[in-house]
């Protein structure tokens, strides 16, 4: 998710609307500038007073240390060349409660002592110079790439000065101001309010992952302002800009009727995900549904979301995993708003299409993202559909199976097991339903494995590969993968375990993308079956295949797969000496 961005047109910075499904109260996040064009804090102040209450950055109280500090932006202005101001926004005098839950200068001061005194010197040291600099560079800064944020680079910690930094300027900070907002939520969260939070735009990540952890609220809508324009500088002495409203707001959604007809019944699911081969069939579907939902919303709007749905999942199998997020979010949105139009009717389409949206932050390594969302899925399913098991094991049977994966990430692992046993049972009592059967029993047979509890979990793996030869190729090869480590580690059966590895391994090449970490991991289990029955040549050529897939993920996705990545060279190496020393 982008927070502020640089194009031709200048910066701009992203205002965030953040909402939960049932809930009025809407957290509007706007990240904000010290130093911006006076049409940018025009532009703010104007959408401040449409707020119903403002939560405010503001260190209080004076010290030296923060004049010393906010001289480094001060200077910019200064330079009346630049056409830039300071952030005057009078926030009391917007006629909106305001309330300011950051620390006070004394507090400030004290994280700041917490600093090692090598850092505190070079802070001190460098300030002049940023101070210069920025009085003759700052508009350039400004309007540089190097200012771009999103929601990744900005939880992202250079070295170890940055992290030290960050503990000052962020963490009691951040902290505080979460607190603030949790206790809002809990007293006027059904109340139909817009709760403006105006903080730097370096705060912006931690508040929004934060109140998608804490309580749920996702981004819903964005508008861009610009802070910036690459205009020609203004000359000495000008008259200060008259302030301009800013452009018509411009959001993701698709607008709201303001009346619709009944809905047509929810479109039917597929009982299980195709082949990951191609996407372009999906791709189609959602450009039509797309075009006939803007003349016929009521007919085609579910569609469309489905659409999206499915095109996530298509993309995320084969590695389009930024792509596949953002369908997987669209949808969401959709089916969001078609259940306050009309409450339940569309429930479980968005409970499925939220447990969705989780495995794709999942997968590209945003894991207490996916944690907050897969607890948001179950939340929406437990009351649906409870006199259908076939419908409620494909919704909350499948929001329990990718819950369990995000626990145990999270090495709560007697709580996973237990959703994870949870999901089993209710695709047992659906019946014949071979790819989401096998693949809860999967996951089932991981987190038995993680309790220690191995005959179990070997037991409920090779179940998962008899209810799988009834499934996909990809289900299949899943559920040989785990019968074959649990063979090799937990019970020291390398010719089975070699046996089961090789048939996933066959099946993954034929079906499955030529760079794709479900072929990573079967290139790893086959060559850790021939490592331990003294074939390690083979074993070094099938590592050798998929250091390249592993090194991809991991400089893609760091995440999610610079673990595995190392985990796949300490093997490669222990195998390599094996083979020099036979």
């Amino acid at each position: 998710m982008q927070i502020v961005e640089h194009s031709v047109i200048g910066t701009r910075s992203a205002v965030l609307r953040l909402r939960r499904p049932g809930h009025g109260l809407q957290f509007v996040v706007f990240p904000m500038f010290h130093v911006a064009s006076p049409e940018f804090y025009a532009a703010v102040s104007e959408r401040l007073r449409r707020c119903d209450l403002l939560v405010v950055e503001g260190v209080s109280g004076r010290s030296v240390l923060s004049w010393a500090l906010t001289a480094t932006y001060r200077f910019m202005p200064a330079n009346q060349r630049s056409g830039l101001v300071e952030d005057g926004i009078p926030y009391t005098e917007l006629g909106v409660p305001v309330i300011n839950p950051d620390v006070t200068a004394g507090e400030f001061g004290q994280d700041w002592r917490r600093l090692p005194l090598r850092t505190r010197l070079l802070v001190w040291l460098v300030m002049p110079v940023v101070a210069v600099l920025q009085f003759f560079g700052g508009r350039r800064r400004l309007l540089g790439r190097e200012i771009e944020l999103d929601d990744l680079s900005a939880d992202a910690a250079d070295h170890e000065l940055t992290e030290e930094l960050d503990g000052v300027f962020g963490g009691t900070r951040d902290e505080r101001l979460l607190a603030a907002l949790s206790e809002i939520h809990r007293e006027r969260s059904a109340e139909r309010i817009d709760v403006a939070v105006v903080y730097g735009a370096a705060h912006t990540a931690a508040i929004v992952h934060g109140l998608l952890r804490r309580h749920g609220y996702r981004p819903r809508s964005s508008e861009w302002l610009t802070v910036v324009a690459p205009t020609e500088p203004a000359p000495m002495h000008a008259p200060k800009p008259t302030p301009v409203h800013a452009p018509k707001p411009t959001t993701v959604h698709v607008p709201k009727p303001r009346t619709e007809p009944e809905p047509q019944a929810e479109p039917d699911r597929a009982p299980a995900r195709p082949e990951a081969t191609d996407a372009r069939s999906e791709l189609v579907q959602v450009a039509l549904a797309r075009r006939m939902a803007v003349a016929e919303p009521a007919a085609y709007r579910p569609k469309l979301a489905h659409a999206l749905d499915v095109l996530a999942l298509r993309l995320g199998d084969l590695g389009h995993r930024e792509e596949a997020l953002s369908a997987a979010d669209e949808a969401v949105d959709i089916f969001e708003e078609l259940d306050e139009l009309h409450p339940g009717t569309y429930r479980t389409a968005l409970g499925i299409a939220t447990s969705n949206f989780a495995l794709q932050l999942d997968r590209i390594g945003r894991r207490e993202d996916a944690l907050a969302v897969d607890e948001q899925a179950v939340e929406l399913l437990r009351s649906a559909d409870r006199n259908d098991p076939g419908r409620r094991a494909d919704g909350l049977g499948h929001a329990l199976t990718n819950l369990a994966v995000s626990l145990a990430h999270f090495d709560r692992d007697d709580e996973a097991l237990a959703v994870a046993r949870e999901a089993v049972e209710l695709h047992q009592a659906a019946g014949h339903r071979p790819a989401a059967y096998s693949r809860a029993l999967v996951i089932l047979a991981e987190r038995l494995s993680d309790v220690g509890a191995s005959d179990e979990a070997l037991a409920t793996a090779v179940r998962a590969t008899s209810a799988a030869r009834g499934a996909t190729p990809t289900e299949l090869a899943a559920a040989l993968r785990k019968k074959s480590v649990l063979l090799l580690r937990r019970f020291a059966r390398a010719g089975e375990a070699l046996a089961a590895a090789e048939e996933a391994l066959a099946l993954q090449r034929r079906t499955g993308p030529p760079d794709s970490e479900e072929l990573a991991w079967s290139l790893r289990y086959t060559a850790e079956a021939l490592h331990a029955l003294d074939r390690s040549e083979e074993a070094v050529a099938l590592d050798e295949e998929a250091l390249p897939i592993w090194r991809s993920l991991a400089e893609r996705y760091p995440a999610a797969h610079e673990a595995a990545l190392a985990d796949a060279l300490a093997v490669h190496a222990e195998h390599r000496r094996a083979l020099h020393q036979s």
